[in-house]
């Protein structure tokens, strides 16, 4: 299948409002909140999970998440890229705060891909096994939870979007310079390529994807040059642009 970033509506990983902070969502005003959860379910679009800030048809994002789905469709493609894992039914988390979390962490073995880096980017980031979250429904009932597996994995993911972080950031701060420098040089071909022939891909093919970001024993980043270069290949132009301005941030 062929996603246009038109048909997408997701913000990509370098637009400044995917990564700010988000003020909470005023609790008061449920029909306005109900309004962006409904852009929000529309935008999930093949993820597991989506968070306010994501969705380019939200010009004021707040503190809201989408944990999940109940669509059998999406359900599948899912279970396609996290084969082993339990797809939770669809959660909506108004102004949510984790309020503790396990000693424990691990690298999910299936990695982890985002909306906002769409495309065959994945990586493994470190995520504790579970965690207690405090929350607000679309009713406005307050709940208090506790998540386990899969379920604490897009917790922990969605909450770094809430905190203007997304996962890519989580793994280039765990890269060395020389790879940091490596990576961007890569990037600057892959833009140079598209330049000189006059390509600018909106719109690409989506589809289970492999790990780019792996983890040695002592949690060091792993990634094998050309098949990074490749996915690079395979990436929307605006989320290419989005992943320069990142690395730039993180270490130049």
């Amino acid at each position: 299948m062929k996603v246009s970033s038109q048909l997408l509506a997701i913000r990509q990983v370098g637009d400044p409002i995917l990564h700010q902070s988000l003020k909470p969502a005023d609790l008061s005003n449920l029909s306005a909140i109900s309004a962006m959860i409904s852009i929000m379910k529309e935008s999930l679009n093949g993820g597991v999970g989506v968070a306010c800030n994501q969705c380019s048809a939200i010009e004021q994002p707040v503190q809201i998440m989408i944990i999940g789905t109940d669509d059998e469709q999406l359900r599948q493609q899912a279970i396609e890229r996290y084969p082993g894992e339990t797809i939770p039914h669809i959660t909506v988390m108004i102004n949510p705060n984790i309020t503790s979390v396990s000693q424990e962490t691990y690298y999910p073995v299936s990695g982890e891909g985002c909306l906002s880096v769409f495309g065959p980017i994945r990586g493994k980031v470190k995520r504790h096994r579970l965690v207690t979250i405090d929350y607000w429904d679309e009713q406005g009932n307050q709940h208090k939870e506790e998540c386990e597996g899969f379920f604490a994995h897009i917790v922990q993911h969605e909450m770094d979007h809430l905190q203007g972080v997304t996962f890519v950031e989580r793994i280039f701060a765990d890269c060395t310079t020389e790879q940091c420098q490596e990576l961007l040089s890569y990037i600057d071909q892959e833009l140079i390529r598209r330049e000189q022939l006059g390509l600018d891909i909106t719109e690409i093919e989506v589809g289970p994807a492999p790990l780019v970001f792996e983890r040695n024993d002592n949690g060091g980043v792993i990634f094998e040059s050309e098949h990074f270069r490749k996915a690079l290949t395979e990436l929307m132009t605006p989320t290419i642009i989005g992943l320069h301005k990142v690395l730039n941030n993180i270490y130049f």
